[in-house]
């Protein structure tokens, strides 16, 4: 089969090439080989090229990305839907999930359409998406919703399996975000970033919620964000500040705070990474507010060490003066059930940068470096769906 690998640490114009590798072997116990459709783009994933394969020892090619969307074409157990082994009666080894989870405990056959992820075992193990074929556990694969169970072939299909590519990880992580800062109907929330495949999906769910967001993005990106606050399930509202107005984080906290008033957000979500913000956020974040970081823009170290002193810190040794915390999302059942269940509702619209060949996924990845992404960047890795 064909899939981008890489041997050495470097950014991905340098290490990965496009490699002829066996095919996985067949499915054991709770394992689902799936033909890979599309696979949606983590920004992050450059990051961890430069960092690993950090023991090189290991001596085997590595693979990149986590979010995937595709076909089972093999199958050995009867196998469940984001769960373990099915052994009809009683279920036995399946995780019991209610509410939304429920409708979504289907068994795994050849020919259902999926989405799904891998966990960051698979991904330390040297096991990625971007290839042909993948050997997963079921844990890590959902069946998309009956919609696309039935579609022919042609554009309707093709274009949700683009979108279930991209749905999950920025998704998942709006939802963590949100739960973490335990955000109500009526709060007000600043997204940084509000454009980037995570920031549009957090402007979404915030807005359907009730809540009052303020959406950090370019110019050019304005109208495109205030677009995610429009449509009849919408309670909210989305104002937007361009960024390009201002003097780097601190002038946009300046402006934050003269615009909507002091100490008036209930929580800040930089899905960009550039916690210099932080270092202002005192003056339009509330005492009680959290501000969730899920990026690098700084550099990794130079991150780490403002979540020091925003999450060990005392003040009075110059920790921060609100909560922080930094994100790196381990996705769960629970929380892909939400997200199908948003996206067939139609309550999530989701935004896709590009559909990129297979044989341009190191333009892709320039794409992914460039942090003017509007939206998720995927890449079309079978020719044909079946």
């Amino acid at each position: 089969m064909l899939a981008w690998t890489y041997t050495t640490r470097g950014p991905p114009r340098s290490v990965l090439h496009l490699t002829r590798t066996p095919s996985p072997a067949l499915p054991k116990g709770t394992q689902v080989l799936l033909r890979i459709s599309h696979v949606g783009f983590n920004w992050g994933m450059g990051y961890m090229m430069r960092l690993i394969p950090a023991l090189p020892f290991l001596g085997r090619p590595w693979t990149p990305e986590l979010e995937y969307s595709g076909t089972v074409v093999g199958v050995r157990a009867r196998v469940s839907s984001g769960s373990g082994l099915d052994t009809g009666a009683g279920s036995v080894g399946v995780r019991e999930t209610a509410g939304a989870g429920n409708e979504l405990r289907e068994c795994l056959v050849v020919g259902t359409r999926v989405n799904g992820y891998l966990l960051p075992r698979d991904i330390l193990s040297g096991k990625g998406a971007l290839a042909e074929f993948l050997l997963v556990d079921a844990s890590c694969v959902f069946a998309l919703p009956e919609r696309v169970q039935g579609l022919e072939q042609g554009e309707e299909l093709e274009r949700a399996m683009v979108e279930a590519a991209a749905l999950s990880g920025g998704a998942q992580t709006s939802l963590r975000m949100i739960d973490e800062a335990r955000v109500q109907r009526g709060d007000r929330v600043l997204v940084n970033g509000a454009s980037g495949s995570v920031g549009n999906m957090a402007v979404q769910i915030l807005a359907g919620m009730g809540c009052r967001v303020v959406g950090v993005c370019s110019g050019g990106n304005e109208g495109l964000v205030k677009s995610l606050g429009k449509g009849k399930w919408v309670e909210g509202e989305v104002e937007v500040v361009d960024y390009t107005k201002f003097e780097g984080a601190r002038g946009l906290a300046v402006e934050s705070e003269r615009r909507f008033g002091r100490e008036s957000f209930d929580a800040v979500f930089d899905c960009v990474g550039s916690p210099e913000l932080y270092d202002y956020c005192a003056g339009f974040l509330k005492t009680e507010g959290l501000y969730a970081n899920i990026g690098a823009f700084e550099g990794i170290w130079r991150t780490y060490a403002w979540k020091v002193r925003g999450t060990w810190l005392p003040r009075w040794m110059g920790g921060g003066e609100r909560r922080f915390a930094m994100f790196n999302h381990v996705p769960t059942f629970e929380m892909q059930a939400k997200v199908l269940r948003l996206w067939e509702e139609g309550k999530v619209k989701v935004l896709v940068d590009g559909v990129w060949a297979m044989g341009n996924v190191l333009d892709a990845y320039d794409r992914t470096s460039t942090k003017r992404a509007r939206g998720k960047i995927v890449v079309k890795v079978q020719r044909d769906e079946v």
